[in-house]
């Protein structure tokens, strides 16, 4: 695990959700490098890992859950995308950036569709999240 301990008492987490947080980074970042051509991944959700996401966004940017479900229904799955790769970009040597959104438990047959569901959920937040990349027209982060 990283060491963390430059942040002030306010911004530290409980040590076991930060282990779920950066344990399931690394679980992803493992992931993502033995399948290269993915975009996105579904699996379930490491213990603590929503709790912890909470908490990080609340301490940080005091933002929401990302998460692809209805009000009141119950998730415990996690879709990862991988936004390098998604913008057309080889993130390698780098370890890429993801996305993680809750979401429900996903039945093999139909991950292609709800891969699909994803990606269309997440493209109109990219020039949001990378102008720059947009800026120089999809050619990189000038």
């Amino acid at each position: 695990m990283q060491d963390h301990s430059n942040k002030t008492p306010e911004n530290r987490i409980h040590p076991e959700m930060e282990e779920a947080v950066f344990g399931s980074a690394a679980d992803d970042q493992e992931w993502f490098r033995a399948n290269r051509s993915a975009l996105v991944r579904f699996r379930p959700a490491f213990p603590d890992e929503l709790e912890a996401q909470d908490a990080l966004n609340q301490t940080f940017s005091n933002e929401k859950r990302c998460s692809l479900l209805q009000p009141g229904e119950t998730g415990g799955w996690i879709a990862v995308v991988e936004l390098f790769r998604l913008l057309g970009m080889d993130a390698w040597p780098y370890e890429g950036c993801r996305m993680r959104l809750e979401c429900p438990p996903v039945i093999e047959e139909y991950i292609p569709l709800c891969t699909e569901l994803v990606l269309e959920t997440v493209r109109p937040l990219l020039p949001h999240l990378f102008p720059k990349h947009f800026r120089a027209g999809g050619q990189g982060f000038g």
